[in-house]
């Protein structure tokens, strides 16, 4: 299965003193991947770290989670963010000396992008593109939430009598759900509550940047890279 992941921009020069180290070393395919798989484990190992640390890859803080109108309990505004995603993040490396860290859900992989980058989505109201068509459908009867709170408003039946005028009659719940459509009901709902439902909406979240390394972090791999492959050549005899 294809794995979805995220690119990691690194310091260009330091990016260089890499691929130089590689390329002296002379490397095989097989020794590469394992290169490259290494570095890859550390840049999650660092990005894990700062999901557990609550931190960006700047050092500042997570933006913190919007606050509901009514208040969010206090244990879900102090919990953790991202946990789920960091625990998730797997490690992948080729013999051409690529790595990646990823993830292997493609829907986890984007929700991971959502929050390594902040991204703003707009949710339509009614007859807008992104309704739930069944809430206004002219195919499904009543659900019973509405008739329940069509009672509660104080609906009535309207019948016509044989003189001509009209009789409100109390009906049942069951009876809304057997005789009136999904969108006839709805209407009725907003007529009695004055409710007028939005065009629309924008949920946003923002960016909490977790993934990748930041410079100084990329020269403490690179040196570390550069100490154990001198160290190996040395052990070899050959400097």
């Amino acid at each position: 299965m294809p794995q979805d992941f995220l690119r990691i921009s690194v310091d260009p020069k330091a990016r260089l003193r890499l691929l130089e180290q590689i390329d002296l070393l002379v490397l095989s395919p097989e020794a590469k991947r394992r290169v490259v798989r290494n570095i890859a484990m550390q840049v999650r190992a660092l990005s894990r770290k700062n999901v557990r640390e609550q931190r960006s890859l700047d050092g500042g803080p997570f933006a913190p989670r919007k606050r509901k109108k009514n208040g969010s309990p206090r244990r879900r505004q102090n919990k953790r963010m991202l946990t789920g995603l960091a625990r998730l993040m797997s490690v992948d490396a080729d013999r051409v000396g690529q790595g990646r860290v990823s993830w292997r859900n493609t829907y986890t992989a984007k929700i991971a992008d959502k929050h390594q980058h902040g991204k703003e989505e707009r949710y339509g109201g009614r007859g807008g593109a992104s309704d739930d068509k069944d809430f206004y459908s002219a195919k499904k009867r009543c659900d019973r939430w509405i008739a329940r709170d069509l009672l509660r408003l104080g609906y009535r039946k309207e019948e016509r009598m044989a003189n001509g005028r009209t009789k409100r009659q109390r009906v049942s719940q069951r009876w809304i759900m057997e005789h009136m459509r999904q969108d006839e009901a709805v209407k009725l709902w907003l007529d009695l509550t004055g409710y007028e439902p939005k065009n629309g909406w924008e949920i946003g979240v923002p960016a909490r940047p977790f993934l990748g390394v930041n410079p100084d972090q990329a020269d403490e791999i690179l040196d570390r890279m550069a100490r154990e492959a001198a160290a190996r050549l040395r052990k070899q005899g050959k400097i």
